[in-house]
């Protein structure tokens, strides 16, 4: 009768701890998703300010540079466009 009660009193134990270990599991899991989408949205706001950049310099003429290459020679370097 002890060793049976002695049983149960550590299955439980061992359960509780199992849950406590899976809850713990969860919320890393979720903080991981958590920080993965912020990364992911901090890439996508720099694409869109990048396209943002490119899209609204284009010039009038078809032959003419977009204003980022004008730019560039205007300060002297090329940024490997030569």
């Amino acid at each position: 009768m002890v060793q049976t009660d002695r049983l149960a009193a550590q299955r439980l134990e061992f359960e509780r701890e199992k849950h406590k270990s899976d809850a713990k599991l969860k919320e890393q899991e979720i903080d991981v998703k958590e920080k993965a989408q912020n990364d992911e949205m901090k890439l996508i706001e720099r694409y869109g300010d990048a396209l943002a950049q490119v899209i609204s310099l284009q010039p009038d003429e078809v032959t003419d540079l977009p204003a980022y290459f004008r730019s560039s020679y205007r300060d002297g370097s090329s940024k490997g466009l030569s």
